[in-house]
């Protein structure tokens, strides 16, 4: 299971927390390093990579167990960093994982797709599409959020050209995929399907 998104006071907690135990000379699992990483990820205003890092080097300087969880976490603070996603720190974050010898689920591809719709600069579709393929790869099913987050690095990506015929067959994927397209979505509420879809072809629209 994949911890819940913390309240700003639970984010203040955990970071407290974790520098008590380590001033009491106690020795925090990996999951207490991903509470604290998710709660870096939360932060307002952004994710400082710096302190979101800092976890992972703390993890491998003592030697804990990581987990998919952990990681799910640090691709969570690159998606959500100041002034837009890390990207690049994203991928690398996949490599240190599988080098580690743990596979990505679908979780933890949705924060790589993360990464690419508010990657710095604009959407990243290309490379986004490419985490696509690596989820059939590995036998994962896509679900709305993949496919939102898909169709919201075409809307963002920079001047547009062809995002609208490339939107539509996102749509299309996921109508043959039995997914459902729906206006209104938990996670990303300002970019369900149809949103992002008519986002993607105004921004066409401004290129013509």
């Amino acid at each position: 299971d994949h911890p819940p998104k913390p309240c700003p006071l639970c984010r203040t907690g955990a970071i407290l927390m974790s520098l008590s135990m380590l001033a009491a000379g106690i020795k925090p699992s990996a999951r207490t390093l991903t509470g604290l990483t998710f709660a870096i990820g939360r932060m307002e205003g952004g994710t400082d990579i710096q302190s979101a890092f800092a976890t992972l080097d703390f993890l491998r300087q003592h030697n804990i167990p990581s987990d998919r969880v952990f990681y799910t976490s640090l691709l969570h603070a690159c998606a959500t960093a100041k002034g837009g996603a890390d990207l690049d720190s994203a991928h690398s974050i996949i490599f240190i994982m599988e080098s580690d010898g743990l596979q990505p689920d679908l979780q933890t591809y949705n924060e790589l797709l993360a990464a690419c719709a508010w990657a710095k600069g604009g959407g990243q579709p290309e490379q986004a599409e490419a985490v696509m393929v690596r989820v059939g790869r590995d036998a994962l099913n896509p679900d709305i959020r993949s496919y939102n987050l898909l169709l919201e690095a075409y809307a963002r990506r920079p001047k547009g050209v062809g995002n609208a015929d490339s939107a539509m067959g996102v749509l299309q994927r996921m109508e043959v995929a039995g997914v459902q397209v729906r206006c209104k979505y938990a996670l990303e509420p300002p970019h369900a399907s149809r949103c992002c879809l008519t986002s993607s072809t105004a921004a066409d629209r401004k290129d013509v």
